[in-house]
């Protein structure tokens, strides 16, 4: 069985609780971080120096870091379906992975740290405020790409997905006025019709 360690409120856990479930993976969670276990322990230091979650163990490995996470899971578990057999497929599941770290990650967890989280060193006003104004026309570049396809590496739901899946819907939660979207509507809606998104994605954002 996988373990592994976070909380179900963690952006970078949900990605992986995300991809166990749609996985239909048995895995148990200790609960670390915000609340819980903390991260500075001893003991979650041999596991993961960064003093952050998610950590996972598969057979005694130990790995960290979200994304890495998920593609090692998709991979081992899901290959040819979330983790595509098609190199070219697969590369545009990874690009679309990377792009939400470069583009969407900071800007969305500045306008949440300040609305959730007031005095975090990721908050502030100013920060949320250009994230806020900058982050419309970075969702409209994967608006734009969706006219074409269901999902972000083509008709077929992948890792690629997840990342962006997660962060679209803190998007919509948190900013009720948004730009006119279409395509990503209807991405989401597709996302939102799949039970492991409505268990873990789709949860109040205190």
């Amino acid at each position: 069985m996988i373990k592994i360690w976070g909380r179900p409120s963690s952006l970078n856990s949900i990605k992986v609780l995300w991809c166990l479930d749609e996985l239909r993976l048995d895995y148990e969670l200790e609960l670390w971080g915000l609340g819980h276990s903390s991260l500075d322990d001893p003991a979650y230091l041999q596991l993961n120096p960064n003093q952050m979650v998610p950590t996972i163990a598969d057979k005694g490995f130990i790995l960290w870091e979200s994304h890495a996470i998920v593609r090692y899971l998709a991979a081992k578990y899901g290959f040819d379906a979330l983790y595509p057999a098609d190199l070219q497929v697969r590369a545009n599941a990874d690009k679309w992975m990377e792009w939400m770290v470069q583009n969407i990650k900071y800007r969305l967890r500045a306008i949440f740290h300040d609305r959730y989280r007031p005095g975090s060193p990721d908050g502030g006003k100013k920060a949320a405020a250009k994230g806020l104004e900058e982050i419309g026309q970075w969702w409209d570049i994967l608006n734009i790409h969706l006219s074409g396809s269901n999902f972000v590496a083509g008709d077929n739901f992948t890792m690629g997905d997840i990342p962006l899946g997660c962060a679209v819907y803190r998007y919509r939660e948190m900013i009720s006025e948004r730009p006119e979207m279409p395509h990503l509507d209807a991405w989401y809606d597709r996302l939102a019709a799949r039970p492991a998104y409505q268990r873990h994605v789709m949860q109040p954002l205190a």
